[in-house]
């Protein structure tokens, strides 16, 4: 498919983009923040508002301390108005609160893999057009300590539907050796460069992996990198290499970047409707045929490029599909070519998440389960300020961690006002929207969100059992960690519009952790038994 420029993004300097990275690189770097700075709040009418942030001023997170034994700290967002606000209390006696958990450490389930979102060209093309100070304040606000301490990138595997152009990494038709294999000048405009700066801005490991939506379009049946297609007999070898030359080559290009995962196809059974849809890039796989690649193929190159500690993720599609993948790969070779399966937050409403926890457990929690794609496609496509939004992630993010996911990756790290831009249209609402035109991006209910998870749950940390007295509502999910560094962590939601009082005892311990949540509030409760 030849190259379609459709928009004026791409129409930037080259030098001039490069040079503005390397003198920004070389001034960032993981510091510790003192006071918090607070929200610059903005409404547009809807039921929350957002946080704006320039090249000047940017909220940022209160850090963490170490408490005595006899305090615990509570962050907390809510409707009415706090964004990730920190108080400290004391324990005290039990007292019969509304909400009465018990956390049990010694009940332990999936080891957490991180939190964060998708590098694509749109996220990229956005941060390029706010000011250098802007696009620092943004990186920090999502990767660094100040900030909400995302953990996991998923960065797309040439074009998909978040691109302005249709591209490959191979335009020329019938190499199969792959001589002409080129990373396109987008990745090293709206990619790499900001991969690079969140890495070093990052006190944590920032786990990257890789996802394809198509292969060069000579590769496929119908000869179009969208549409409708299967891989081509002969060419299943080829696009696993081109897949293990994508890994070599992203990493060649990255400065701090390293990556730690792929998965073999975005979408794979929703590419598989035998009409013109999806109009973006795509590629058919059924489960059979992904299992007999990965086993015949792609591991083998993968391991042959020098990779094989590279994470392999098999589905990276909806929840409905996910019986007949795990039964599909079960006790084959592929089975043990595999480290799990990724699952996209979409279309599963009718599903029960509970099977993804047994499932999890039947393979003895050695298959991960990675949520790889989250975002709200909805009128209005941008909702600024919309709490209802921010719900329905928190909720999302609940359910995953509840029921065995190691990790969660939302979608675009940013969108315009627009939701894009997109080749296809297919606009998104985002945690940060980009007001390019006033120099700005603003922080929707759903940042503060994922923050009250991302933050606070590090790589390493070890889901816990929690338990009530009382049936827990669906109003008021609540799930459990313990870090390594031997912090407790809880985060519970209060999806009610009335405030409730909360009571939380670690492991018999005699502790009390007792205050107040807002009405429509999330709070993350931290100590140090």
């Amino acid at each position: 498919m030849k190259r379609n420029i459709i928009n004026s993004y791409l129409n930037m300097e080259i030098i001039l983009r490069f040079c503005l990275v390397a003198t920004v690189i070389v001034t960032m770097g993981p510091t510790i923040p003192s006071a918090a700075k607070p929200c610059q709040k903005k409404s547009f009418g809807g039921s929350s508002f957002v946080c704006v942030c320039n090249e000047s001023y940017c909220d940022t997170v209160e850090a963490e301390t170490t408490l005595t034994s006899n305090q615990f700290a509570v962050y907390s967002t809510s409707k009415s108005g706090d964004r990730l606000k920190k108080t400290v209390n004391e324990f005290q006696k039990a007292s019969g609160a509304k909400l009465a958990l018990f956390v049990n450490i010694n009940k332990t389930k999936q080891t957490i893999i991180g939190f964060g979102g998708t590098f694509t060209d749109a996220a990229g093309m956005n941060i390029a057009s706010l000011p250098g100070g802007a696009q620092t304040m943004l990186i920090e606000s999502y990767f660094g300590v100040s900030g909400i301490e995302y953990t996991l990138g998923r960065i797309p595997i040439a074009s998909n539907d978040m691109s302005t152009d249709v591209y490959s990494y191979d335009f020329t038709n019938g190499d199969t050796g792959l001589s002409k294999f080129t990373i396109d000048q987008t990745d090293h405009l709206y990619k790499i460069p900001y991969i690079d700066r969140a890495v070093s801005v990052s006190r944590h490991n920032v786990s990257l992996y890789g996802s394809p939506w198509a292969p060069p379009d000579w590769m496929k049946t119908n000869d179009n990198m969208a549409g409708y297609g299967t891989i081509l007999p002969n060419m299943a070898k080829v696009y696993a290499n081109y897949l293990a030359r994508f890994l070599s080559e992203y990493e060649g290009f990255m400065s701090e970047g390293r990556m730690w995962g792929i998965t073999a196809q975005s979408g794979p059974t929703r590419s598989c409707i035998n009409t013109s849809e999806p109009v973006y890039q795509s590629l058919c796989w059924t489960a059979e045929s992904m299992r007999d690649w990965i086993a015949k193929a792609l591991k083998k190159s993968i391991i042959d490029n020098g990779y094989a500690h590279i994470k392999v993720f098999t589905m990276d599609d909806t929840r409905d599909v996910f019986k007949n993948w795990t039964d599909t790969f079960k006790d084959t070779q592929a089975e043990k070519d595999i480290d799990g399966f990724a699952i996209q937050g979409y279309q599963d409403d009718d599903f029960p998440p509970k099977y993804l926890c047994d499932v999890y457990n039947s393979h003895n929690g050695t298959q991960l389960l990675l949520g790889s794609e989250f975002c709200i496609r909805d009128q209005p496509v941008i909702d600024l300020g919309c709490w209802e939004r921010g719900v329905t992630l928190a909720r999302r993010l609940f359910q995953d961690l509840q029921n065995c996911f190691s990790g969660f990756t939302d979608y675009n790290l940013a969108v315009d006002l627009n939701g894009g831009p997109s080749w296809v249209n297919n606009t998104a609402d985002s945690p940060i929207i980009v007001d390019h035109d006033n120099k700005q991006f603003y922080k929707q209910p759903m940042f503060y969100s994922m923050g009250q998870f991302s933050k606070f749950i590090p790589p390493g940390s070890i889901a816990v059992e929690v338990d009530s007295l009382e049936p827990v509502l669906l109003n008021n999910p609540t799930v459990a960690f313990k870090r390594t560094d031997g912090a407790i962590v809880v985060v519970i939601g209060n999806f009610e519009n009335k405030s409730m009082n909360v009571e939380i005892e670690f492991d018999n311990s005699g502790q009390h952790a007792k205050f107040t949540m807002e009405a429509d509030s999330i709070s993350t409760v931290i100590w140090w038994p």
